[in-house]
């Protein structure tokens, strides 16, 4: 059985859903789609890459693959909701890391958070926590708001990320929604947590 260890709370998700402005109406590429959750409450279970599979993990059974991916480099899948597209992404890839043998050796779950919210100005780091597959492989999560600035075209867009390293290789697993979604509508935020946790090595 997995045990997952909160190491810190998460503050957005008590706070109300804010009013959209007229210039954050214009950010949005469909405002009907993009209000709604448009979220699947279904997953479905994946192994990959082919032919020897990896990783496990699951997806919300509405999002798609994106076609003609090479898994024989870094990149080792990539998904996206057609709902919310370009906002709402995953993806799993890895690199090496020399005299890295295990996901402590990259340092603590709060260490990493502050790396990746550090990438960007103004960025914020959320929550933090890790778990541990039946195999004993760690795994940390992050999750960071990063600021319209940063995001782009969508807002303020919220990126967590699963790391865990093996064999001086790290393994990270990406997905992203809006910071509007991620207020707004509490089954995107199950969603995206369903999906952060079920990542696990093969």
């Amino acid at each position: 059985r997995r045990s997952i260890a909160l190491t810190a709370p998460l503050t957005l998700l008590t706070a109300p859903a804010f009013a959209r402005t007229e210039k954050q109406s214009e950010v949005y590429t469909d405002v009907n789609v993009l209000d709604s959750a448009t979220s699947s409450t279904n997953f479905r279970a994946y192994s990959g890459p082919p032919p020897k599979p990896i990783f496990k993990t699951r997806i919300p059974t509405a999002w798609e693959a994106v076609r003609d991916l090479d898994t024989s480099g870094s990149m080792l899948g990539s998904w996206f909701n057609p709902y919310a597209p370009g906002a709402e992404t995953l993806a799993v890839y890895r690199r090496p890391v020399e005299g890295v043998l295990k996901t402590s050796d990259l340092g603590t779950p709060e260490e990493l958070g502050q790396a990746s919210a550090g990438v960007a100005p103004n960025s914020v780091l959320l929550e933090y926590s890790q778990y541990t597959d039946k195999k004993g492989q760690d795994y940390y999560i992050q999750i960071v708001e990063l600021d319209g600035a940063s995001a782009g075209r969508f807002g303020a867009v919220i990126e967590a990320r699963v790391v865990t390293a093996k064999n001086q290789v790290q393994y990270t697993q990406r997905i992203t929604t809006t910071r509007y979604r991620w207020v707004a509508f509490e089954e995107v935020v199950k969603e995206l947590r369903t999906v952060l946790t079920s990542f696990e090595l093969l």
